[in-house]
């Protein structure tokens, strides 16, 4: 799988995962990313594959983010 992770700990997840230095990284159903600073991005791709990407940007909109 794919995925990202605070940068400090992306050697402890190699072998195991495919590190991607993206701050929100989504390989299937597994959504990841990079820490405390990515969690508006984090929380939309939560909505997009819940609700779609229409309401998601909505949403982003809706708190002046870009």
């Amino acid at each position: 799988k794919k995925i990202t992770c605070y940068p400090s700990f992306k050697d402890d997840v190699a072998g195991s995962y495919t590190f991607v230095d993206e701050v929100v990284v989504q390989d299937g159903k597994l959504i990841t990313s990079q820490g405390p600073s990515t969690v508006f991005a984090f929380a939309l791709k939560i909505a997009e594959n819940l609700v779609g990407e229409e309401k998601a940007k909505t949403v982003a909109n809706g708190i002046l983010l870009k």
